[in-house]
């Protein structure tokens, strides 16, 4: 976002090339670790994995909004590109059915941006935890 605009989508390429490296690396030793039967590491990476891919999706969306100077753009790439369950939540955007309305992806976002939430007969007995960061965390 600092950099001047002629500046942005090379140094934007580069960045995108350097992820899709790590991405396929990252995948490759998965599959590696998969066959070995080593499941925890082999899931571990992969979910690196994805989240890498994240990131360049974050990336692209910048640059299709038009690299604003935007604090919503800011946030993305300063905040959410550092942050595991942004990047979680931002892959699983990207699964979604593509028929899916803003608002329904809206609704998903929202439901999946805490870390933990109330539930119970009363709305509010138990504490739990985002079922995609407890899945993250449980197999490190």
């Amino acid at each position: 976002m600092d950099l001047p605009l002629k500046d942005r989508l090379p140094k934007m390429a580069e960045g995108l090339e350097s992820l899709a490296r790590n991405v396929e690396s990252k995948n490759a030793d998965a599959i590696l670790l998969f066959k070995a039967g080593r499941y925890a590491s082999a899931h571990l990476l992969d979910g690196l994995a994805s989240e890498e891919a994240a990131k360049a999706l974050m990336l692209l969306d910048a640059v299709r909004i038009g690299w604003k100077p935007d604090p919503e753009v800011r946030r993305l790439l300063n905040v959410s590109f550092y942050d595991h369950h942004s990047r979680l939540v931002y892959a699983h955007i990207y699964d979604l059915p593509a028929h899916l309305e803003n608002d329904e992806i809206e609704e998903f976002v929202a439901a999946e941006r805490d870390a933990y939430f109330v539930d119970g007969p009363e709305g509010f007995d138990w504490v739990l935890r985002n079922m995609k960061l407890a899945k993250r965390e449980g197999l490190m």
